[in-house]
């Protein structure tokens, strides 16, 4: 995502912002109908043609427009350094937090 200036918004960026919220539920749901179509077709056809590694790579993209259908920001940070390694454990709390992460 490009970097907002200070006095821009997030809403301002995003599109269906400016419709009104029964519009913008319906096109959301719209989106989301066609996207996990898309992840059907993605998943029965596509896939068994293509290596592990781009399969992950199928698999973030089509993860990343799903939170963008959803309209979630995501804002990361970088991993902390700790010496001697550690071990990450992602406790999510919804199912959106699969895709997140």
């Amino acid at each position: 995502m490009p970097a907002v200036s200070s006095d821009e918004s997030y809403n301002e960026r995003v599109i269906l912002a400016y419709f009104p919220t029964p519009l913008r539920r319906v096109l959301r749901i719209g989106l989301l109908a066609l996207h996990l179509a898309w992840g059907v077709v993605l998943a029965g056809l596509i896939f068994p043609l293509l290596s592990p590694a781009q399969r992950d790579r199928r698999i973030m993209a089509w993860a990343r427009r799903l939170l963008r259908v959803l309209g979630v920001r995501l804002k990361a940070d970088t991993a902390p350094r700790l010496p001697g390694g550690a071990l990450l454990v992602c406790n999510h709390v919804s199912w959106l937090d699969i895709y997140l992460i």
